[in-house]
């Protein structure tokens, strides 16, 4: 809920994978900010709030400079497990 409302996207678990619907931007913005927590999940970090609000900074940080410009309404993005 909380990367929903900084994004102001939709997140819709598909299975193993994760839906985000909204603006093209944002959802880019999104895809970007879940691989950023799922990098830190992989070192075994435990995430809270601030973690988030950290993927969301570097996200819009980054903007331009690395992901997916002008993914698909609804596109999955890897599975993170929370």
């Amino acid at each position: 809920m909380r990367l929903e409302n900084a994004l102001n996207i939709v997140l819709s678990p598909r299975g193993d994978r994760i839906a985000v619907t909204g603006d093209p931007y944002e959802r880019d913005l999104a895809f970007e900010a879940l691989n950023f927590t799922d990098r830190l999940a992989d070192q075994g970090m435990s995430l809270d709030h601030a973690d988030v609000d950290s993927a969301v900074k570097f996200a819009k940080a980054n903007a331009g400079h690395v992901g997916r410009r002008g993914a698909a309404e609804g596109a999955p993005v890897p599975s993170i497990e929370t």
